[in-house]
């Protein structure tokens, strides 16, 4: 399973694996699968910084209506295109010290998924990076990021919907899971 919760009961989410050839092949032959490990401000998110392009050239690429671009950008954030390495509420402690910070990390990109989740709908492109894994081990933390009970791998966000996007069955989508419950109206998390 890509996306497992460890509170079933009082989280409702769904995810899809997507088929979409031409965007997996754009992302991994003609993008940086590279970036640069980051800390925000406050010292309690720690992030992969990668190209805003895998954001500005991959969001065309989807064709679902009602999508839009993160607000990873200022005036709201500044980290714009990221791959989450350790979300606010796994810092072991609040300001944490990481060493590698500014040094490089590579990753592959394995995938494209939905998942809907806390009144919202994300797109990602999920990636595997064994330097990655590597650092969250260093650091006493399992492999898959925990964000709010939900065990995810890492990702990039592409695209969002405010409302989660009505599912069909149509040939695009691979396969899904979904558990139910009636938490609403929580923060983003992807």
């Amino acid at each position: 399973m890509i996306i497992e919760c460890t509170s079933p009961k009082e989280i409702a989410f769904s995810y899809k694996e997507i088929s979409n050839p031409r965007l997996l092949e754009y992302a991994k032959n003609k993008l940086p699968l590279h970036g640069t490990l980051k800390q925000d401000m406050t010292r309690t998110y720690c992030y992969l910084k990668i190209q805003d392009s895998f954001i500005f050239e991959l969001f065309p690429l989807i064709k679902k209506p009602g999508l839009s671009i993160p607000n990873y950008f200022p005036p709201r954030y500044d980290t714009g295109a990221h791959i989450s390495v350790i979300y606010p509420e796994e810092m072991p402690s609040e300001k944490m010290k990481i060493d590698e910070l500014e040094q490089p990390f590579y990753f592959k990109v394995t995938g494209f998924l939905s998942i809907s989740v806390f009144n919202k709908t994300f797109f990602a492109l999920t990636v595997s990076s064994p330097s990655l894994n590597q650092l969250r081990l260093k650091y006493k933390l399992p492999t898959k990021l925990n964000y709010r009970s939900l065990l995810v791998p890492f990702h990039i966000t592409i695209a969002t919907s405010i409302q989660p996007i009505e599912r069909k069955d149509d040939e695009d989508d691979k396969s899904s899971s979904s558990l139910e419950s009636n938490l609403s109206n929580q923060r983003s998390p992807l």
